[in-house]
């Protein structure tokens, strides 16, 4: 009967000591879990950021082709340059404001990239302006 009782304690705490470590496994893998959640988040939320800047990319340079465009001497070109490019800084300005809305979670390249399309359209809009000006 003691061997019996013994066997039973032993048995027992195993089983005991068998649950904590499934309790352990358990929030291990549901830490990683949540940590794993929170890298796909920050993934996300850099793929929208690079998918904005290369949109944002796309405005500026089409803004561009179409300050070139409107130095033409054709009027119908300047016209329709004129058109398109108040669009495009229209669009640019707008993708713009979600990047400013995001710039708190920019890795640095992309905080620089974005700096850079937005002195690139910056100038052609300066440009672009003084153009039609005269």
């Amino acid at each position: 009967m003691k061997k019996q009782a013994v066997i039973l304690l032993v048995v027992l705490a195993a089983a005991l000591v068998s649950c904590g470590s499934m309790t352990n496994a358990t929030s291990s893998q549901t830490t990683t879990g949540k940590a794993a959640a929170v890298a796909e988040k920050t993934s996300n939320v850099l793929t929208k950021i690079d998918n904005l800047l290369d949109m944002y990319d796309q405005y500026v340079g089409k803004y561009i082709a179409a300050y070139k465009a409107f130095r033409s001497d054709d009027p119908l070109t300047k016209l329709s340059a004129a058109t398109e490019a108040a669009q495009l800084l229209k669009d640019a300005n707008n993708i713009g404001t979600q990047l400013e809305g995001l710039k708190n979670q920019m890795s640095n390249s992309q905080v620089s990239r974005w700096t850079n399309l937005a002195s690139q359209l910056a100038t052609a809009v300066k440009d672009f302006q003084a153009e039609s000006g005269k």
